[in-house]
């Protein structure tokens, strides 16, 4: 994973919701790509929620149906789900989550998680073992154990169609 990935994920995870100043949980699904063993986290999927608040946030099932089903057409299998909580410090995943991982697993998803903190923490989990790195500057390793960084820059690349793009008048 990139820290340009981790920048923009961030920057979706700490947004408040239009008209609010709570903070609220956010997830996202997560692909790239997939080469024997290795396995890219690179493109962010906006999945509609069926529930979002201060604790909770789900994934409209049908939505989620619809991408994993458009994903695995195009041969681009999910490899992660990243989500928020609103909070500060190191994250620990949370029973829901571990309950998660739990049903990503026996649907034969062998993707993991990560959970972000309003401060820029990121920790990375599964139940099975796996190996993370993150190029590029601007996220610092905290713990390698339990997988845990910290974004140091949360500055974040211009997408395509964005007016900051280069080449846009």
């Amino acid at each position: 994973v990139t820290s340009a990935t981790l920048a923009e994920a961030y920057a979706h995870m700490t947004q408040r919701l239009p008209g609010s100043d709570q903070a609220v949980e956010w997830m996202l699904a997560v692909t790239g790509v997939k080469q024997d063993r290795l396995r890219t986290l690179e493109h962010l999927i906006d999945v509609k929620l069926s529930s979002q608040s201060a604790v909770n946030a789900g994934f409209d099932m049908r939505d989620f149906a619809r991408i994993a089903v458009t994903l695995h057409e195009q041969g681009s299998p999910l490899h992660a789900i990243f989500h928020s909580h609103p909070s500060s410090g190191a994250p620990s995943p949370s029973a829901v989550d571990w309950r998660l991982q739990d049903l990503l697993d026996k649907g034969g998803y062998p993707a993991i998680q990560a959970v972000f903190s309003q401060d820029g923490y990121v920790r990375f989990f599964a139940r099975h073992p796996f190996n993370l790195t993150v190029s590029g500057k601007g996220v610092e390793r905290v713990d390698p154990n339990i997988h845990l960084y910290r974004l140091v820059h949360f500055g974040t690349l211009p997408r395509p169609g964005d007016a900051s793009s280069p080449g846009r008048t």
